[in-house]
Order: structure tokens, then C-alpha cells, then sequence
């Protein structure tokens, strides 16, 4: 194969990087579709993803709804959200405003 010894391949900074090595739009993960090929863009991260209730984020910033489309949602309710950002090991989140209020909540990063 013309693959041998191409050495560590990197993603572009708005791709997912499969554990298979490929590379994947960073939209198409959670999706419910095994894009990588691997599976590894449906991870476990991706479980509470499917619902209504969270999502993938790759801006550097802008808000986070829950409800996205208005609405209300239920007492005790857990969201997760991946915040992702390409090519950098770490983040940092700086919270510019939360608002909660009954049934809506708000979060500005």
C-alpha cells in the first residue's frame, strides 16, 4: 500500500481526528452515522448527544440554549455539551453571562 511509513498524519483544525487515523469534519461527529469508519466519532461523549438536549461546539464564542427552540424543559434535566477546539490540548471557558431562569437557560462563553 502507498500508506506505509507516512509517519503521524494531523487534522485540519476543523476536523476530528478518528482513532483509525482518518480525518472527519468536526460536523459530522455525533451524528449517528460511523463516518470514521472506526465507530470513533460516535463515541460514548456522543450518548447524551442525540436528544433535544445538547450538542457539539466549536466556535470560540457565542451562546449556549436550552431550550434550543424555546419551550420548556423538565425539572433535574442533564444536558452535556462538547466544547471542541482544534489543534490546542487545553481550553479555557470564560462564562461572559449565565442566565437561568424558569424553564430557559442561557449561557454566553
Amino acid at each position: 500500500s502507498d500508506e506505509i511509513d507516512c509517519g503521524n498524519v494531523t487534522c485540519e483544525s476543523d476536523h476530528f481526528q478518528c482513532t483509525n487515523g482518518g480525518c472527519i469534519p468536526t460536523h459530522l461527529m455525533c451524528d449517528q452515522e460511523n463516518d470514521c469508519g472506526d465507530n470513533s466519532d460516535e463515541s460514548e461523549l456522543c450518548t447524551n448527544l442525540t436528544g433535544a438536549c445538547g450538542g457539539m461546539y466549536t466556535s470560540s464564542s457565542g451562546v449556549i440554549r436550552h431550550p434550543q427552540s424555546g419551550g420548556n424543559y423538565q425539572n433535574n434535566e442533564s444536558c452535556t455539551w462538547i466544547i471542541r477546539a482544534a489543534g490546542v490540548p487545553t481550553i479555557t471557558i470564560t462564562f461572559n453571562s449565565l442566565d437561568i431562569e424558569v424553564g430557559f437557560d442561557v449561557l454566553t462563553i
